[in-house]
């Protein structure tokens, strides 16, 4: 099968739970379920394939998801931001599809299509999951609410409260600050995590107790090689 790892299916895990049959029913509207769409997707697009947002786009519109602007539409004109707009939305939509257990009972294999230099890359899921940058998400959001409540603070008019609230402000203010810190070494350890599932992957991959069928678990601690080189 394709982008098929060779060990027995994997089995729903108290850890992350047992996924929702709900996920990944939406229908287009032309009566298609996106589950049928990430099915032909990734026959056409096997697990490893690279694809230009422009090669997405024309295989959205052939099967009426979206319509492509004129050739000299402005990238800032009304139809250009609604057509990225309904990309985004259907490349959702069919990642939902695509990463639901549902998969294996059609024949198919569950997949992602993650950004990836400007364009597509299909990932199976567990490549797509160790490869996950969660921790430097987690971490970047703190830091931009933080930001957006520090705004706020240095723009208030502290004159119209009284002494106590100021205090109350600032201490509320403290405690984000060190929760921020927190989930900077939250994200850190997960960070170390993910380079050591890697690392087994590879290690389990040379003694020959893991075998990628489509080369996909090769590339992921090839990309992870790369990195630590340049660092």
């Amino acid at each position: 099968m394709i982008g098929q790892v060779d060990v027995v299916r994997p089995q729903e895990d108290e850890m992350w739970g047992r996924a929702n049959d709900r996920r990944g029913t939406a229908f287009a509207s032309n009566g298609t379920s996106y589950a049928d769409y990430a099915v032909e997707f990734v026959g056409e697009f096997p697990i490893g394939s690279i694809l230009t947002q422009h090669q997405f786009d024309e295989w959205l519109q052939w099967r009426g998801l979206l319509t492509i602007p004129s050739l000299g539409a402005s990238k800032s004109s009304d139809a250009w931001m609604g057509h990225l707009q309904r990309r985004y939305q259907n490349r959702v939509k069919i990642n939902k599809a695509a990463t639901h257990p549902r998969m294996w009972d059609r024949g198919s294999t569950p997949f992602l299509i993650a950004a990836y230099a400007g364009g597509y890359e299909i990932q199976a899921t567990h490549t797509a999951a160790a490869r996950s940058d969660v921790g430097d998400s987690i971490s970047s959001l703190t830091e931009t609410k933080r930001k957006q409540i520090a705004y706020l603070m240095q723009s208030a008019d502290w004159t119209q409260l009284p002494p106590h609230e100021r205090i109350v402000a600032q201490e509320i203010f403290e405690a984000i600050n060190e929760f921020g810190e927190d989930v900077k070494i939250g994200a850190e350890r997960i960070n170390r995590k993910l380079v050591r599932l890697e690392d087994r992957i590879r290690r389990s991959m040379e003694r020959g107790e893991v075998r990628s069928v489509d080369g996909s678990l090769r590339r992921l601690v090839d990309s992870r090689s790369d990195d630590d080189l340049e660092t």
